[in-house]
């Protein structure tokens, strides 16, 4: 209805996360581009939560999708999936060469430095060369979200490696971190206003170098200091 009521004069820009990072869940790529399409607007994804983490080899919502819909600007960090710093933005050339000249934090901030950059670099070549990895965090972030749902808590909407553990108040949340804390695992807690009213929750987050053993440990920690805090009745 925005897209409708816009001017047609100027540009049209829809923009999304690809992965939400509170909730986890994956934003419908397919059916945002016939929206775009429809009304003669670009569309913009922040891959930050993505990359490295879906799609079959870990490229992102339009792998996820298996490139059945076209991204005009992606952008994305080098602080997570890809372990160094700074950011990377991918588009047309004439946006490129626009975002050069007049980009407030591209123009005043300094290059990123060698070792950061051969970071960066050798982790894209492991991910081209290791796309287990990906398969690996897929399927254990996926596990982790089941048994945690038939011991009885929520993870909500989540299809990723971003895993919200829903504990309600945000008093319930603090309460649950600690209790995971004793059980020898880390939550951090997540309050209002970042999430609605009693959708307070621990964000958890899988990675690559979390083993099989590990996510049972922590589904088993995560499900104890639930009963302990009252989020599991029994």
């Amino acid at each position: 209805r925005r897209l409708a009521a816009a001017s047609p004069d100027g540009i049209r820009l829809v923009i999304v996360d690809s992965v939400y990072s509170m909730d986890g869940d994956i934003a419908p790529l397919p059916e945002l581009r016939a929206v775009c399409d429809a009304h003669d607007a670009l569309l913009m994804v922040d891959e930050a939560h993505a990359l490295g983490v879906i799609g079959a080899t870990g490229k992102g919502i339009e792998e996820h999708f298996d490139y059945r819909a076209k991204v005009d600007i992606k952008l994305g960090t080098l602080s997570k999936a890809i372990p160094s710093m700074g950011g990377w933005v991918a588009g047309p050339s004439e946006l490129i060469g626009h975002l050069k000249y007049a980009a407030r934090p591209f123009l005043f901030s300094a290059a990123l430095g060698p070792a950061q950059s051969a970071a960066a670099l050798e982790s894209l070549r492991i991910l081209e060369r290791e796309p287990e990895r990906v398969s690996h965090i897929q399927q254990e972030s996926a596990r982790f979200r089941r048994m945690l749902n038939e011991g009885g808590m929520r993870t909500g909407d989540s299809e990723t490696a971003v895993v919200p553990v829903i504990a309600g108040s945000d008093d319930a949340a603090y309460d649950y971190a600690t209790a995971c804390r004793a059980a020898g695992v880390i939550g951090l807690p997540v309050v209002t206003p970042a999430v609605p009213n009693d959708l307070a929750r621990l964000r958890i987050a899988i990675t690559a170098r979390h083993t099989k053993a590990d996510i049972d440990f922590a589904a088993e920690a995560f499900l104890k200091a639930a009963h302990e805090c009252g989020l599991i009745a029994g």
